[in-house]
C-alpha cells in the first residue's frame, strides 16, 4: 500500500486514495496499524469491499477503528461488521436481560468470523490533511 506519510507536500487526491484501497491486499483486522490515520475499506468474506470509512478523529488509529470498533462493536452504530453479520447464529438483541447468555456467545462467535474471513485495506495520510474531506471525495467516486 502506497504510504502518503512519507510523500511531503504532495497531497493525494481521492483518485489516487481509492486506487490504493482497490489495488491493496486485504489483510486481517488485526493487521491494521496501530500509530496512523487515513482512510480505509472493509472487505467481507466473500473478498469484496463493501466500506469506505476514515479516522477522522485524531484519538482514533487504523487498529481501534478497524479492529476495535467495526469487528467487536455496537451492531446499532456505524461499526459496521457488528451489524452486517449481525444474522442467524450470530444475531442478538442487545441489552435483553432474557437473552444476554445466548446474546454474549452469538456475539462472541460473530467476533470470531469476522476475524477470521472479513479484511481491511488503508491509506495512511498524513495526520495535517483534511482527512473526512477525502473521505466524502473518495466515497462519491466509488459510488460512480
Amino acid at each position: 500500500m502506497m504510504n502518503f506519510l512519507s510523500r511531503g507536500s504532495d497531497t493525494p487526491d481521492a483518485k489516487e486514495i481509492l486506487e490504493q484501497l482497490l489495488e491493496a491486499t486485504p489483510q486481517p483486522t488485526a493487521m491494521a496499524p496501530r500509530d496512523c490515520r487515513g482512510i480505509y475499506g472493509l472487505v467481507d468474506h466473500f473478498g469484496d469491499l463493501r466500506y469506505i470509512g476514515s479516522t477522522t478523529s485524531e484519538s482514533e488509529t487504523f487498529y481501534k477503528r478497524i479492529h476495535q470498533r467495526h469487528r467487536t462493536g455496537s451492531e446499532t452504530t456505524s461499526h459496521y461488521f457488528s451489524r452486517m453479520y449481525k444474522t442467524g447464529r450470530m444475531w442478538r438483541q442487545r441489552n435483553d436481560p432474557a437473552t444476554k447468555a445466548d446474546g454474549d456467545i452469538a456475539k462472541k462467535l460473530r467476533n470470531e468470523f469476522v476475524a477470521e474471513y472479513c479484511k481491511a485495506v488503508w491509506v495512511p495520510l498524513a495526520d495535517a490533511l483534511d482527512i473526512a474531506r477525502l473521505e466524502q471525495e473518495v466515497i462519491a467516486l466509488a459510488d460512480q
